[in-house]
């Protein structure tokens, strides 16, 4: 049977040796969605049947990476997106939209630190809800802003409503795949 001293000096080690492993953990990161962390397409007019709808900049991403230790994978840092469902739902009961249809183009948004050539993924990206869409790739060390546009493609012929998901974000020191 352990006493009450033991018990104590066997938590107090415990508590000790996790701090200090918690407190080795480098580098440090830190991703913010600041807004537009969920996406909603509103297909109400024969305008967005036929030309699709842009909304530009709607995400927000806040990034802060810094670089604390030496090996390998510690000196840079990648971001990803992918959705939280396998289609954009409607708030009408079983109407559904291909994730397909719609794109994400990320671009620089200003901030302490300018993304480097190559780093943010160039061009329209698609969407899933298996893989994460590479968005920037051997990011450097610094605070950065991140801005996201989407693009929804002609739906002739898909019913009117408000399609939605939610957006899941991952930054790693790790290369994908994920």
């Amino acid at each position: 049977m352990k006493t009450p001293c033991a018990q104590f000096f066997l938590s107090s080690l415990v508590f000790l040796l996790i701090h200090i492993q918690v407190q080795s953990q480098n580098p440090t990161y830190r991703l913010t969605v600041s807004s537009g962390g969920h996406v909603e397409f509103k297909v109400y007019s024969f305008r967005h049947y036929n030309n699709g709808i842009n909304y530009l900049d709607l995400t927000h991403l806040e990034i802060v990476y810094t670089d604390t230790t030496t090996g390998p994978h510690v000196d840079e840092w990648y971001l990803g997106v992918k959705t939280q469902d396998d289609a954009f739902y409607s708030n009408y009961p079983g109407q559904t939209l291909d994730l397909s249809y719609v794109t994400v183009e990320a671009s620089d948004g200003g901030g302490d630190f300018a993304f480097n050539s190559g780093e943010i993924t160039s061009g329209e990206i698609s969407l899933s809800s298996t893989n994460y869409a590479l968005l920037v790739s051997q990011g450097d060390e610094g605070r950065y802003r991140l801005n996201l546009t989407y693009h929804l493609d002609s739906i002739t012929g898909s019913a009117p409503g408000f399609y939605n998901t939610n957006l899941i974000f991952k930054m790693d020191t790790v290369a994908p795949p994920w």
